[in-house]
């Protein structure tokens, strides 16, 4: 006799129909859950319901970049850098404690071409002087939103709108974005971290946020800013994560010097984004790090496109083709 034949047989569940079914109510079933597409705010960079981070090093253009990303998602219309427009519009709602609304968000977004009346922001210092308490990720930030109902919400920097010292710590950081995450899922819009850049990061990308790894494990997408190493007056805008949907191309743009006038007819000296090419090529390519990558970044580029200032019928000014080497008045 085989010593086998002294355990009983288990026969072994073969079919789903034979386990049991779990009708407590409580627990969400997956097999309730109807398959859907994403839903865009831009495709293939920004899903609605959803975090995503942009990242760069200081100066490489990250607020021109979200200018238009705001011009586009508040008008509607396809822009310099997004000749698609947003697939879907509404206000916008920047959280901001780096820049001055009046020196530097504002004349960018009229740069831009945004529409004013529905772009919105908040400090830290107007919300202590209208509430006297700290706005933060949580319930002082979703009163904000609940009352505007943004298509979009910039958060830049992060930091600024943790509370205590959540930006040391990745569990607290970690809860403050799922939270984050489940009120963008819960009411449909999308939220944008501005983060910066460690240096000398190597190849991989998850590691060129700043701060908590937590960052980047959070976020549903991820782009990346930086400047061609050959030629620093392009900068690169890559998709590096994205858990749904397919990754647009990347762009690569200049800026462009021009003048706002404001409602005293006093013009004010801004920079906007001029599409220079897209391409196929992402970080590890652009960084520098690999042979030859910066050299052929240019001739490597594939559906040039020179921005919206080509198309009969759209209205509005938009700049020269010669960006950052000229300077044009908006009117």
């Amino acid at each position: 006799m085989s010593s086998l034949s002294f355990f009983p047989l288990i026969p072994a569940v073969t079919t789903a129909s034979a386990a049991p079914v779990y009708h407590g109510g409580m627990i969400p079933c997956l097999g309730d859950v109807e398959p859907v597409n994403t839903r865009w705010l831009i495709k293939g960079y920004f899903p609605m319901g959803a975090v995503s981070v942009v990242a760069g090093p200081g100066g490489v253009g990250k607020g021109v970049f979200m200018a238009d990303v705001v011009a586009a998602v508040t008008t509607g219309r396809p822009t310099m850098l997004f000749p698609d427009a947003a697939v879907a519009q509404g206000n916008v709602l920047v959280l901001t404690s780096e820049d001055d609304p009046g020196m530097s968000l504002a004349p960018r977004m009229i740069a831009a071409e945004a529409d004013m009346r529905r772009v919105f922001y908040a400090t830290p210092g107007w919300y202590w002087q209208q509430k006297k308490k700290k706005l933060v990720i949580g319930t002082s930030l979703f009163e904000l939103i609940d009352e505007l109902h943004p298509a979009l919400v910039i958060i830049d920097p992060l930091r600024s709108f943790l509370e205590g010292n959540a930006a040391a710590n990745g569990d607290v950081m970690r809860g403050a974005l799922d939270m984050l995450q489940e009120k963008a899922s819960t009411d449909q819009f999308s939220v944008v971290i501005v983060s910066h850049m460690v240096k000398k990061a190597g190849d991989d990308a998850r590691m060129l946020l700043a701060g908590s790894g937590e960052l980047w494990n959070a976020a549903r997408s991820v782009t990346i800013l930086g400047r061609l190493p050959k030629d620093e007056s392009i900068t690169y805008v890559t998709p590096e994560k994205l858990n749904v949907g397919t990754k647009a191309p990347s762009i690569l743009f200049r800026t462009q010097t021009v003048s706002v006038k404001n409602k005293a007819g006093a013009e004010v000296e801004t920079v906007r984004a001029v599409l220079a090419a897209t391409t196929e090529k992402h970080y590890k390519e652009f960084d520098g790090r690999q042979a030859d990558a910066a050299g052929t970044v240019t001739a490597g580029c594939q559906g040039v496109h020179h921005g919206p200032s080509e198309r009969a019928g759209t209205d509005g000014w938009y700049g020269s083709e010669k960006a950052g080497n000229g300077r044009n008045r908006m009117q």
